[in-house]
C-alpha cells in the first residue's frame, strides 16, 4: 500500500466511492425511508430513529464515500491545471465540490443525533434538509461543470461524457425543484438518485481506465 501510486490510489478511489455511496443511500431511501412523506418532518425523524444501527452506520460511511469519490475526481481536474482546456472549468468545480462535500457531511450527522436523542424536537431535520439540499445542487452543479471540462479534453471527449453532462443537467434542475418545492421533494430526490446511478457507471468506467493506465 505504501508503494500505491496517487494514480492508482484515485482510480480505486473514483470506483468504489460512488458504488458505496449508492449502496448506502438507497439503503436510506428504500429501507430506512420506505413509505415516509418526504414533506413530513416528524414522519421522517421517526424512520430515523427506526432504523437505528442501520441510519448510523449508513449516514457514516455515505461521507467518507464520497470523499473517496472526490479524490478520484480532483485527480482529474488536477491533470487540466495547465493551462489548457477545462483549466479554468476545473478550477471552478473543486472549491464548489469541496463546499458540498462537506455539507455531506454535515447533514449526514444530523440522523445520528436524531438516533441518540430520540425525544429532540423535529428542527433537526429540517436542519438537514437545508444543508442537504444546497449541498445536493452545489454537488451537481460541480459535477456538471467536472464534466464539461473533460469534455474538452481529447482523452474524455465522446458520448458517455456526453451523456453525463446532459445527466447532470437533469441533476442540477430536479436538485433545485425538489428545494424550492417540497411537495415534489421527494419525486425530485428519486429522479437524482437514478442520475447518481449513470453517473456511478461513468466513474467506474474512469476508474478502470486510470488503473489501466498505470
Amino acid at each position: 500500500m505504501g508503494n500505491m501510486s496517487a494514480k492508482r490510489m484515485a482510480g480505486l478511489s473514483i470506483m468504489w466511492g460512488p458504488v458505496i455511496t449508492l449502496i448506502c443511500y438507497f439503503a436510506q431511501q428504500l429501507v430506512i425511508l420506505a413509505g415516509v412523506d418526504w414533506s413530513d418532518a416528524a414522519a421522517n425523524k421517526d424512520a430515523w430513529v427506526a432504523g437505528g444501527s442501520l441510519t448510523v452506520i449508513t449516514s457514516l460511511i455515505i461521507p467518507i464515500a464520497l470523499f473517496m469519490l472526490v479524490y478520484g475526481v480532483f485527480h482529474i481536474l488536477d491533470e487540466m491545471r495547465d493551462g489548457g482546456n477545462g483549466d479554468a472549468l476545473a478550477r471552478y468545480a473543486k472549491p464548489m465540490m469541496l463546499i458540498a462535500l462537506a455539507g455531506y457531511a454535515y447533514a449526514n450527522g444530523f440522523p445520528i443525533v436524531v438516533v441518540n436523542n430520540p425525544d429532540m424536537g423535529v428542527d433537526a431535520i429540517y436542519a438537514q434538509w437545508a444543508i442537504f439540499s444546497m449541498s445536493g445542487i452545489l454537488f451537481t452543479l460541480a459535477f456538471l461543470i467536472t464534466f464539461s471540462a473533460m469534455g474538452s479534453r481529447d482523452e474524455y471527449k465522446g458520448t458517455f461524457n456526453t451523456v453525463a453532462i446532459w445527466v447532470a443537467v437533469l441533476a442540477v434542475a430536479c436538485s433545485i425543484i425538489g428545494f424550492v418545492n417540497s411537495g415534489l421533494g421527494g419525486t425530485m430526490t428519486q429522479i437524482v438518485g437514478v442520475t447518481y446511478l449513470v453517473h456511478t457507471v461513468y466513474a467506474i468506467s474512469l476508474g478502470r481506465g486510470m488503473l489501466a493506465g498505470e
